[in-house]
């Protein structure tokens, strides 16, 4: 499977965010610094932090002010998130529409930002990137075999079965193990590997709260039939993850609704007008 993985390389950027970042001597102006290098992810990251993701009651004009109240690490995250789309944006639609596919993925990321954000979790950010990174395997998967992933979709169509398990049926593998060995390569942080890995059994992971989160907002946003990463069912949620969760209907309406409210402006800041 090392083959499937080699498709993609980080852009230089990641690892220089990830080095300042992780440097206790860094300022938030080194930060600002890096950041700003790559002027694409500069404006995007500038409209994220302006939108309802955060909600801020005054403008934030600079990347360094944006550092210094958003904080390193979740500017970092966001920055992660944004440049690990940019190596994926322009596949073909051939198999699936990857305005619909990345449209799933943000949604989940902003959904499992805000559950954790009701779960008192530091640093929602890697929430978001853990939700919006969930699925990349399986971007893999319908680049490397594009035939096998058509059979798959078609199958699964047919059959009303979730993906996952007709990947696994037909391959002998699926996207949460390409998913898990891209994050390795690549040599981003552990909880983005195991929720690539585990989104589908969260209390098999380390993390099985924050993987936890990511699947119930998975399965949410298919709930909300916000895109699809091909996907036709709605997965089941797995009892022990809700029960750990503990949220009350009252608790879960509310996160539904700012679901709904958020999600179309963070997927337009992601992608403008033209994705």
């Amino acid at each position: 499977m090392d083959k499937i993985v080699s498709l993609a390389s980080l852009p230089r950027i990641v690892s220089e965010i990830d080095r300042v970042i992780t440097d206790p001597r860094s300022s938030a102006i080194d930060v600002a610094h890096v950041i700003s290098k790559d002027p694409n992810l500069t404006t995007k990251l500038l409209k994220i932090v302006n939108s309802a993701f955060y909600n801020f009651s005054s403008r934030i004009d600079t990347i360094s002010r944006a550092v210094a109240i958003v904080g390193t690490e979740e500017l970092g995250s966001l920055a992660l998130g944004t440049l690990v789309l940019e190596i994926f944006k322009d596949i073909p639609a051939d198999l699936v529409d990857m305005k619909s596919f990345w449209a799933h993925s943000v949604a989940c990321g902003a959904a499992s930002r805000i559950i954790a954000s009701y779960k008192n979790i530091a640093n929602t950010e890697r929430l978001f990137v853990a939700g919006l990174l969930h699925d990349i395997g399986r971007v893999v998967l319908y680049t490397r075999f594009p035939q096998e992933g058509r059979e798959m979709l078609l199958h699964g169509r047919r059959n009303h079965s979730l993906l996952h398990t007709t990947e696994l049926e037909l391959l002998g593998f699926d996207h949460t193990q390409i998913g898990a060995m891209l994050m390795q390569k690549w040599k981003l942080p552990v909880i983005l590997e195991q929720t690539a890995g585990y989104h589908h059994q969260p209390m098999l992971s380390q993390y099985p709260l924050e993987v936890g989160i990511v699947h119930i907002a998975d399965i949410l946003v298919n709930a909300l039939m916000i895109g699809t990463s091909g996907e036709r069912s709605v997965p089941p949620v797995i009892p022990e993850v809700w029960t750990a969760l503990r949220f009350s209907t009252e608790i879960f309406t509310k996160i539904v609704a700012l679901v709904d409210l958020q999600v179309a402006e963070v997927i337009h800041n992601f992608f403008g007008d033209g994705h």
